[in-house]
C-alpha cells in the first residue's frame, strides 16, 4: 500500500469523516476497517488485511518495540 496518498478530511456534526473513494479503492476498505495509531499518525485498514498482516508479523512487533526504544 502507497503511504503518499493523504488527504485533509473535515469532521461531520457527528464527528465521523468521509474517506474519498481513491483512498478507500487504495486500501480495499469495504465494510469493517481498522485504525491502528502508527506514531504520529493513524492508518485505516481494511478489517480482514489488518488481520491478516498482524498475524503474519505479530511475533516481530516487540523486536520492532525494542528497536525503537534503543534508538531513542
Amino acid at each position: 500500500m502507497a503511504t503518499s496518498r493523504t488527504t485533509d478530511c473535515e469532521f461531520d456534526k457527528l464527528g465521523r469523516i468521509n474517506i474519498p473513494q481513491v483512498l478507500r479503492n487504495e486500501a480495499n476498505l469495504q465494510k469493517e476497517c481498522v485504525i491502528v495509531g502508527a506514531g504520529d499518525h493513524i492508518e485505516i485498514w481494511d478489517g480482514t488485511t489488518w488481520d491478516s498482516f498482524y498475524d503474519d508479523n505479530v511475533d516481530k512487533f516487540d523486536d520492532i518495540s525494542e528497536d525503537i526504544d534503543d534508538e531513542e
